[in-house]
């Protein structure tokens, strides 16, 4: 399931941190918990949700519709089924050459 968000995640994830920080969402949860190891695991768990409910709506609603486009833009060497080779390197005696 991440896999599919995981772009999402790597962008959203900076602003939801940095949002929740300009905002002292921990100064607010230690307040409410009390300081402590409970306050920072609920801090880190309310960023990751946050920003996996970005990221699944961001997909669901926006990428989605873009990937849609792909079939427009495919190689035609792809739709005919040829698969691409790569090169050999080239030997010493080749790179010697040129």
């Amino acid at each position: 399931m991440l896999g599919k968000y995981s772009y999402g995640l790597y962008v959203y994830h900076g602003i939801v941190a940095y949002i929740m920080h300009e905002r002292r969402t921990l100064a607010w949860l230690y307040e409410l918990v009390g300081p402590g190891v409970l306050a920072l695991f609920a801090n880190a768990l309310l960023g990751v949700l946050i920003s996996v409910v970005i990221s699944v709506a961001s997909y669901e609603f926006f990428e989605v519709r873009f990937l849609h486009l792909k079939k427009w833009f495919e190689v035609a060497e792809r739709r005919r089924g040829v698969v691409a080779r790569a090169l050999p390197a080239p030997t010493s005696t080749e790179r010697d050459r040129s």
